[in-house]
């Protein structure tokens, strides 16, 4: 053998340096393996959690928007709430995330509320529209929340799924008396970020409503059937005549009842403006307490105190004690929760109050001056350090013997 070839040979048997590149390559191959697994099942698993937290504000804004819904239309002042329609994932170094999910408020098609008086005139015609919050989640498959005539649910029908109701209608009240707000306008916002809402009463109807006399029939329409919702739901009313399936459209039915007149609070609320249609009405609505000319509010100072959540419940078998709990938007920490309990509607009968100092998340309870009341209305205030208030809320109903009030079920006002 020549010298050449056996420098050529000695040359490929020298293994020095092999084990260090294979390790090189064995250690990358596990890192790439790491990354993908994590990328494939840790980022979809801690992004999906980020949604499902967005999805319960959510929640609490489209609760909040029902309840200032009913306020601008039973109290008629305008209201301002918002809503964070999207969310955004955490950054990541290693890993890469989706498009930060966006959510879209939009509202339905107009639709007719039709009310036949009991003498026979012509049908009166009030349009209303849903309103629907579509998210656009990556990795959650869940359906649209839906407002429709003060009731809230999540609506998982079209993937074979079922209603979940989150807040119950008050459209019929303990004492049989009806109220109704009709929405009117459009909205159709898509973003990651918070809007704002704006709600306007009606500053001049349209509708002569004084001509509604005695029992009048209400043809509301809904997304919801019978069996659905309102079977069980009004059931114990004697005016609930039933719902006629489809009789709107396809999918569109009309809730029938019957109400008396001069108990019926009417009205109509406008998004972004008052509204604009041409079959307004309002009818026995406003507070004695609001402005004077029924000049409305400027929208509230986002910095300043208000209720993000509120429960009010009796927990025993008779009235000895009223629990307010729940959450407050840039509480005031030198200012006080200040909760009344009243023996009637009008707040005209103190029956016991209690305070604390203002908290993001509180618990107040309150003892009536008489024990085993049957009924209790209640008064719930955020106060400053002087006693001036941020926000008032009074129930639209009385709570009872083991029952519940949540924020839509009363009403508030900013100063």
């Amino acid at each position: 053998m020549s010298l050449r070839d056996q420098s050529l040979s000695s040359f490929s048997d020298d293994s020095r340096g092999v084990s260090t590149v294979i390790g090189f390559i064995f250690i990358f191959a596990i890192v790439i393996i790491l990354l993908s697994v994590y990328q494939a099942q840790f980022v979809p698993q801690e992004n999906r959690e980020v949604e499902f937290r967005h999805f319960q504000e959510v929640q609490s804004d489209m609760i909040e928007i029902r309840s200032a819904i009913a306020t601008a239309g039973q109290a008629d002042v305008s209201q301002y709430p918002t809503i964070r329609l999207g969310t955004t994932y955490p950054a990541r170094t290693v890993a890469v995330n989706p498009s930060a999910p966006t959510g879209t408020l939009r509202t339905s098609d107009a639709y007719n509320i039709s009310i036949v008086n009991e003498t026979g005139a012509d049908p009166t015609n009030v349009s209303t529209r849903f309103l629907e919050y579509r998210n656009g989640y990556n990795e959650m498959d869940i359906g649209s929340i839906w407002y429709e005539h003060s009731v809230l649910y999540l609506d998982e029908r079209e993937t074979g799924g079922r209603v979940a109701v989150y807040e119950d209608q008050n459209i019929i009240q303990d004492d049989a008396s009806a109220r109704l707000t009709a929405l009117q306008n459009e909205i159709h916002e898509t973003s990651t970020g918070r809007v704002t809402v704006e709600l306007y009463p009606t500053e001049s109807a349209s509708i002569n409503s004084s001509s509604w006399e005695g029992n009048i029939t209400l043809n509301i329409p809904t997304r919801l059937n019978g069996t659905e919702y309102w079977d069980d739901e009004l059931s114990r009313f004697d005016g609930y005549n039933g719902v006629e399936e489809n009789a709107v459209a396809d999918g569109i039915h009309y809730l029938n009842i019957t109400a008396d007149a001069e108990s019926l609070k009417f009205n109509t609320v406008g998004i972004d403006s008052s509204p604009a249609d041409t079959n307004t009405v309002s009818q026995g609505v406003g507070m004695a307490s609001q402005p004077p000319d029924n000049q409305n509010p400027s929208p509230p100072d986002p910095s300043e105190p208000r209720f993000d959540t509120l429960t009010v419940e009796v927990s025993d078998g008779n009235i000895n004690q009223v629990e307010a709990s729940g959450a407050v938007t840039q509480a005031d920490s030198n200012g006080q929760i200040q909760m009344e309990l009243f023996q009637d509607s009008a707040g005209n009968t103190p029956f016991g109050e209690n305070s604390r100092q203002m908290t993001q998340s509180f618990t107040i309870p309150t003892s009536p001056n008489q024990p085993n009341e049957k009924k209790l209305y209640v008064e719930i205030r955020l106060l400053d350090g002087n006693d001036a208030a941020y926000q008032t809320c009074f129930s639209d109903k009385p709570v009872r013997k083991k029952e519940s009030l949540s924020l839509s079920e009363f009403t508030c006002q900013t100063p």
